[in-house]
């Protein structure tokens, strides 16, 4: 087997933010102005005791999620982890003390504490105090969600943070913080010009993060974004020009989205890329492990009721098993995201089937192309080949499909 059969990974999904922007389909509960009419208008409407109010909603779902940290724990055996990564929503938003009191109980749960212990916050949740908080803790790696630094452009996807905020929290996270700093941003946004784009990476690079993602913004379905703006509305161009000045800034593309100070990549993100299994727990979290021949995949329910249930209702937890050919597809999507790419032998041998006879055709023309890295590991694209990722993947599906029919 090409991969560990125990997840060494955990995603802890804590679905609170102070409020839901344009561009977000992840599942969130906003929880701006809603402490103050909690006594009023209960979030959850079950009979349950645990459904009082905002803040013991809130306490619950964590407890919870503690509670299937635990349970995957036992059933998996899986003891230790490498990387730990809680996103949200907006974990900070919780307020510090229920944040020092799950990642504490978080860190209980394993026999030692894992290599990589990754945050997500937002500008407008930072403070002294919660930084001087995560210093005391196992966390080693604090992503902020910056997505830009123009006033417009914020505007435009809905986000809650103010600029000053943004500026703030940057310098707080120089002066307070010792963990290793990731910012994110987003690119491509309707009505964003090259020149705003490029000064988003320049103000960053300013703050000599450890990591920078920079996403290429996606219309996701529901959302108001894509309510309101179509695929003609972005420029291309600015993605691409700002990965190009990420790179001639000496930061590493070591995958299609994100970029690195050398040895400062997310090793969280790495085991997704390669497909490693990991456990997701939390209110609509996803897990994807493999046991006994099998590929599954687990998703939890985003209904606060059914989660609240614990044990009694498996957290609302439904499996799904992955074929052969479904795992083979997200094995190769997401291992030529990176710079490393996809070792065939390895995969081949796994799934019994000579996948570089198979692809050959494909290789073959990408390589004329000039957008295939030779590196002797097997398939990897080049920095302008992973610009051409989705077409790339679309001829690799289609000779997969002449291999399984």
């Amino acid at each position: 087997m090409f991969f560990d059969a125990i997840p060494r990974a955990l995603y802890i999904h804590i679905p609170f933010c102070k409020k839901k922007c344009s561009y977000c389909d992840f599942f969130s509960i906003p929880i701006t102005g809603v402490l103050k009419e909690s006594s009023k208008e209960p979030l959850i409407r079950s009979s349950s005791s645990k459904t009082s109010s905002i803040n013991n909603i809130i306490d619950n779902i964590l407890e919870e999620t503690i509670n299937q940290i635990s349970y995957f724990n036992n059933l998996l055996n899986i003891n230790a982890l490498k990387t730990i990564y809680m996103g949200g929503g907006t974990p900070s938003a919780i307020g510090r003390e229920k944040l020092e009191k799950i990642i504490q109980a978080i860190v209980s749960v394993y026999n030692a504490l894992p290599e990589e212990f990754s945050i997500e916050i937002n500008p407008e949740t930072v403070s002294p105090d919660l930084l001087k908080m995560l210093n005391n803790l196992p966390v080693t790696r604090i992503s902020l969600g910056v997505q830009s630094f123009n006033r417009k452009v914020n505007n435009i996807l809905g986000r809650n943070s103010a600029i000053e905020a943004t500026y703030n929290a940057l310098e707080m996270l120089k002066e307070y913080s010792d963990k290793e700093i990731s910012i994110d941003l987003i690119s491509s946004i309707p009505g964003q010009t090259i020149e705003e784009a490029l000064s988003d990476i320049t103000t960053a690079l300013s703050f000599k993060p450890d990591h920078i993602s920079l996403y290429y913004l996606t219309l996701e379905e529901g959302t108001k974004l894509h309510k309101k703006f179509t695929e003609k509305d972005q420029d291309d161009r600015c993605w691409i020009e700002s990965c190009e000045l990420l790179e001639a800034s000496g930061y590493e593309h070591y995958e299609i989205s994100n970029f690195s100070q050398p040895g400062k990549e997310c090793l969280h993100n790495i085991n997704y890329w390669k497909m490693e299994p990991y456990i997701g727990c939390g209110l609509s979290a996803v897990s994807t492990y493999y046991s006994n021949g099998q590929f599954y995949r687990i998703s939890v329910t985003d209904d606060p009721a059914v989660f609240l249930q614990g044990k009694k209702s498996l957290w609302g937890m439904e499996k799904e098993a992955i074929s052969n050919h479904d795992f083979l597809i997200e094995l190769l999507m997401m291992g030529l995201r990176t710079k490393e790419g996809v070792c065939l032998e390895k995969i081949s041998n796994f799934f019994n089937i000579d996948l570089e006879k198979v692809l050959e055709p494909v290789i073959l023309e990408w390589d004329k192309k000039g957008f295939i890295t030779p590196n002797g590991y097997g398939l990897a694209l080049n920095s302008k080949g992973r610009y051409f990722h989705s077409s790339f993947m679309i001829d690799i599906m289609n000779c997969i499909e002449k291999v399984f029919g």
